[in-house]
């Protein structure tokens, strides 16, 4: 959906949801362009090890971790990601946080990192099937509240346009 008020030849439609405006964006207007830059590198780097230290935790297998950690670091568009400042790899480790507490049978645990994941990027919402059939229902209910509380008012009060 091109908008052609725009100075540039097209637009995406894809916004990111208000919370992250009024918190990963305050927060780096709050410091220099370079300053926010580095600070959100050394964030998807730190992901990025966390994500290889979970992958240790979930096999014993010394060849299977090694195939594995390697999946994690030969990821090309992770680079894209930290160039351009997406928050799609932070999805994939909030994902991937919510799969290891879920098959640990930590419950709390696995919800309370998918609701970080609805929140900051909805795209994690394609979980809700999986949920449902397990028949986690009040984490569904919750994840909605919370897109509700952190998106409605923002909506009301500045509109979608």
């Amino acid at each position: 959906m091109d908008d052609p008020g725009r100075v540039v030849p097209y637009a995406y439609f894809y916004r990111y949801l208000p919370f992250v405006a009024y918190t990963i964006g305050v927060a780096a207007n709050a410091v220099e362009p370079r300053t926010a830059y580095w600070v959100w590198v050394a964030i998807t780097e730190a992901l990025l090890v966390l994500c290889i230290i979970g992958t240790r935790r979930i096999t014993d297998d010394d060849d299977l971790f090694a195939s594995l950690a390697a999946m994690w670091l030969m990821f090309t568009p992770f680079y894209i990601e930290q160039y351009m400042g997406q928050l799609t790899f932070a999805m994939a480790a909030l994902s991937f946080a919510f799969a290891i507490a879920f098959l640990k049978g930590r419950l709390l645990a696995a919800e309370g990192w998918w609701w970080a994941g609805v929140v900051i990027k909805h795209l994690t919402v394609l979980y809700v099937p999986i949920l449902l059939r397990v028949r986690r229902y009040r984490a569904v209910i919750v994840a909605g509240l919370l897109l509700a509380v952190t998106t409605v008012p923002y909506l009301l009060l500045r509109g979608h346009g």
